[in-house]
Formats: structure tokens, C-alpha cells, sequence
């Protein structure tokens, strides 16, 4: 006998539940053990490395400016009293965490006011434009429409 489109709803829904369910039920990825007592410090890591570090200068070169220096263990933050009140400690490596989760929620954010203000000023010029300029415009909106995806390494 064939099932009726409300038994197959409900076992989609069932089916639904089930894999949240199961989602929620995986055990949170233990910690490594490797990284608990590293040989070395992430500011020795990145002092190693300083001479090649970009991210300083392309970030002044728009204009944002990083006092932190993560060479330093443990670095001189202003705000260390409110990272120990939160359980985090303060070091180089997890300051520099902090600083990826903050780059990338700013990058979104700007990426969101300067597409939201690029839509608009394409529907201001739609308004009292001609049909060729018209479908030009269109076509821009319609980029603008598309969502991007920026892949990083896992930091976790």
C-alpha cells in the first residue's frame, strides 16, 4: 500500500530529528594532547618567523594599526584582567585566536555595509535609467546577490 503524502512528511520529519539529535550527541573533539605542554612558546614560534610576517604591514597599509606584540610572552594587553575573568589565559597563541575570530567578523561586517551600499546605489540609477544601462545594472545586482566563501586553516 502506498504512503500517504502525510506518513511521508512525518517520516522525513522523524528522519530530521533523529540526525540533529545524533549531531548533538558527538562528543566535543578532545583536546591535543601534543599542545597541552608545547616545547615552545607561539611567541618563539612566531619570533622565528618574524621576518617574513605580512599581516603588520598589509594591515597598515589600510590603516589599522596592531600594538600587540605576540613575539612577546605573555603579551602586554590592556584587557588581560577580562580574558582570566573569562577562563582564557593570556598568551600569544590564544591572543592571536582571539585576533583571527575578530579580523574575520570585522571583514564580514564591512564586506555587508559595502554590499548593502552598493545595492542601493544600483537601485537609485535603475530608477531613471535606460534599458541597455538598465540590464547592466541588473547584472551588477545580481553579482552582488552571490554570497563568497574565504576558506582558512583549521585553528581549533
Amino acid at each position: 500500500m502506498a504512503k500517504t503524502r502525510a506518513e511521508i512528511q512525518r517520516e522525513y520529519r522523524e528522519r530530521k530529528k533523529a540526525l540533529a539529535k545524533a549531531e548533538r550527541a558527538k562528543p566535543a573533539p578532545a583536546l591535543d594532547p601534543n599542545m597541552t605542554t608545547p616545547t615552545r612558546s607561539f611567541a618563539a614560534f612566531l619570533k622565528e618567523r618574524e621576518g617574513n610576517l605580512m599581516f603588520p604591514e598589509n594591515l597598515h597599509w589600510v590603516g589599522v594599526e596592531v600594538d600587540m606584540d605576540l613575539t612577546r610572552e605573555p603579551p602586554n594587553l590592556e584587557t588581560a584582567g577580562d580574558w582570566q575573568d573569562m577562563g582564557l589565559d593570556v598568551n600569544s597563541l590564544t591572543i592571536a585566536t582571539g585576533m583571527v575570530g575578530v579580523f574575520i567578523d570585522a571583514a564580514k561586517e564591512l564586506a555587508e555595509l559595502i554590499n548593502a551600499y552598493k545595492t542601493e546605489e544600483i537601485e537609485r540609477q535603475m530608477s531613471g535609467a535606460t534599458p541597455a544601462k538598465g540590464e547592466q545594472l541588473e547584472a551588477r545586482r545580481a553579482r552582488l546577490a552571490k554570497k563568497t566563501s574565504h576558506f582558512f586553516p583549521v585553528i581549533e
